[in-house]
This record gives C-alpha cells, sequence and structure tokens, in this order.
C-alpha cells in the first residue's frame, strides 16, 4: 500500500472459473434470433399480437425480475442461474416448435420469467466463486474481457441468425436454445458455498 504494488497471484481454480465465465459469456450472449424475432413472428401471428405479446413479456419480465434476488439468496445463486437458463432454454425451443399466438406467447412468458431470474445471479455466483482480493482489480479485469467475448459471439450469432432464418426461420430459435442450454452445463458444477 505504501508504494509498493500488490502481486496477486491466481490460483489454478481460479483459472478454470475465469475460463468458464468466459465461455459462460460467450455462450449466454448468443442470440441467433436478434436480428430476425419480429420476421419469425410474423409467420405466424399478426402484428397486433406482436404487440400484444411484446407488451405482455415485457410485464411478466418486470414482475419476475422483483422477487429474483430473493430466490436467489433463499435457494442459492447457482441453482437459480441453472434453472433460469433452462427457462429461458426452453422457453426459445415452445416458440421453435409452435405454430401459433398460444404456443409463442407460452414460450416468450417462459423465457421471459428465465431472463429476469437468471439476471445478476451468475455474475454474483461467479464473484462469489472466484474469491479474487478485494484490493485487485482481477474483476473488473475479467468482466471486462467477459465483455468483449460475449459483444464478438453476440455479433457472430447475429449474423449467422439472419443468414439461417432464410435456410428455415426455426433454426436460430433453436440455437438460441441451445445456447443456453450450453451455458446452464457450463455453470453446473459452480455450486454455492
Amino acid at each position: 500500500k505504501n508504494g509498493v504494488s500488490l502481486m496477486i497471484k491466481t490460483t489454478n481454480n481460479q483459472k478454470k472459473i475465469e475460463t468458464t465465465y468466459l465461455l459462460y459469456q460467450l455462450f449466454s450472449n448468443m442470440f441467433f434470433v436478434s436480428a430476425i424475432w419480429l420476421y419469425f413472428y410474423r409467420l405466424f401471428i399478426t402484428d397486433a399480437q406482436v404487440g400484444i405479446l411484446d407488451s405482455m413479456a415485457f410485464t411478466l419480465g418486470l414482475i419476475a425480475e422483483v422477487p429474483s434476488g430473493a430466490l436467489a439468496d433463499k435457494f442459492g445463486r447457482g441453482k437459480i442461474a441453472r434453472l433460469s437458463l433452462i427457462f429461458a432454454g426452453s422457453g426459445l425451443f415452445i416458440q421453435a416448435i409452435g405454430g401459433g399466438f398460444l404456443p409463442i406467447f407460452i414460450g416468450q412468458s417462459i423465457m421471459m420469467i428465465g431472463m429476469s431470474f437468471v439476471s445478476g445471479a451468475d455474475e454474483a455466483l461467479f464473484f462469489t466463486k472466484l474469491d479474487y482480493n478485494r484490493e485487485s482489480n482481477q474483476w473488473r479485469k475479467l468482466v471486462t474481457k467477459g465483455s468483449q467475448v460475449s459483444l464478438i459471439g453476440g455479433l457472430a450469432a447475429t449474423l449467422l441468425g439472419g443468414w439461417l432464418h432464410t435456410i428455415n426461420p426455426h433454426i436460430p430459435w433453436i440455437l438460441t436454445g441451445t445456447a443456453f442450454f450450453i451455458s446452464a452445463l457450463l455453470i453446473w458444477e459452480l455450486k454455492d458455498t
């Protein structure tokens, strides 16, 4: 502290968790549907139904966000994050195989609940498991690197999703759901202490 920099050594376990974090950031941000969701919905529902769907999904997401922190504290960040990712992936699969307003609405609702519950639980889980020295800036560096990885993955998924939509409009939804399932598997071994 008196002009001497702290030399912080990263353990092998921390390096493994850092790698898991970066892979998690990659897969959990691969939204193959981000550029084509409206075109997909228009294949099965009217524009008025799209408006209803979006407003209900947004409202449901806001409501689900409220208890998410309390649930993570009660049941554990790891369990809530894994369950949330499985919910989000399942909701995307339901939308992919659905062919009308009701299955798309149910899938969108399940997905939004999952997205709301995972919000913050995943970051808190990684922060706790890494157990960095509070005086270091290791977490900030890792989050910055994770943001770069997620941007690259997100951009690649968006471009690829637009192209895949022209081949089969269901493929981007299935790939996005699969990316969420992979994200859940990546954090499966990270247990709360």
